[in-house]
């Protein structure tokens, strides 16, 4: 079941992070793959979105409203 769009917004305003991005990975700047830890007992990934016509059968079937694939390097997930 998602979350209500006020109450994703309510706990995104209030949610603390920590990068842990392997250092070997990290850049400076906007535009950069990387992981966070949350608050919540969550990650947040961040990286590039793929075409859809890219995305094997067994991607698009994990995603539904509210979900997105994000691609990011591998080193960017190294011992999370």
């Amino acid at each position: 079941m998602g979350l209500s769009t006020n109450r994703a917004r309510e706990l995104r305003k209030n949610m603390k992070t920590k990068e842990i991005t392997p250092r070997k990975a990290r850049c400076v700047g906007i535009g950069c793959a990387a992981i966070f830890k949350t608050d919540r007992g969550t990650r947040i990934v961040v990286g590039q979105v793929p075409a859809m016509k890219e995305l094997p059968r067994e991607v698009l079937e994990k995603l539904s409203s509210g979900y997105v694939a994000v691609e990011v390097p591998s080193a960017v997930l190294k011992h999370q």
